[in-house]
């Protein structure tokens, strides 16, 4: 009875929606797993000034909902996040107005992410020291789905609900080293 979930748990788990379960271990390690180790690193940014090439690149690549914006490629700062509708938008709005005979010498880059696009910014982010236990409690606490980890202002990846998930399960199942 004791480390079963209880009935409200339990409906969560039996209907599958967004669950994720108390961290039960109370030994000392489990507070040495940080969001560094945990973290998703294969992060898709978008650069301040990135062009029409530039999104388009992103947009055909990857199906996120939200990008994370950046200073520029070389600083990874994060500056805020845009939506895929306002990319989508953008997209629409510069392809729409390039003439056909025009195509070759005029480029699709005109304009910039920067100056068509809403960037919105970024209220929430998780140092790459938080613990594990500190990160479920946000997470519970703000109802997130996902957060950005950053360094000294610096984009390192992201944590989603399903990776604390993860952890927390391994945690509570932890596989035998070989």
């Amino acid at each position: 009875q004791k480390f079963q979930p209880s009935f409200y748990d339990g409906t969560i788990i039996v209907k599958k929606l967004p669950y994720l379960p108390r961290i039960r271990s109370r030994h000392i390690d489990s507070y040495k797993v940080i969001t560094q180790q945990i973290m998703r690193t294969d992060i898709t940014v978008l650069a301040k000034d990135s062009n029409f090439e530039d999104i388009l690149t992103v947009m055909t690549s990857t199906d996120a909902l939200e990008y994370p914006v950046v200073e520029s490629k070389e600083l990874m700062i994060l500056v805020g996040t845009v939506k895929k509708s306002e990319l989508i938008r953008f997209l629409q709005t510069h392809d729409s107005q390039q003439e056909p005979q025009d195509s070759q010498t005029k480029k699709l880059s005109e304009g910039k992410l920067c100056e068509d696009c809403t960037i919105d910014p970024v209220t929430f982010q998780l140092s790459i020291w938080t613990s594990l236990h500190q990160a479920h409690n946000l997470f519970e606490l703000l109802s997130l789905q996902c957060a950005y980890v950053t360094s000294s202002g610096r984009i390192m990846g992201f944590v989603t609900r399903n990776e604390l998930k993860k952890a927390i399960e391994d945690l509570a199942n932890p596989r035998n080293p070989k």
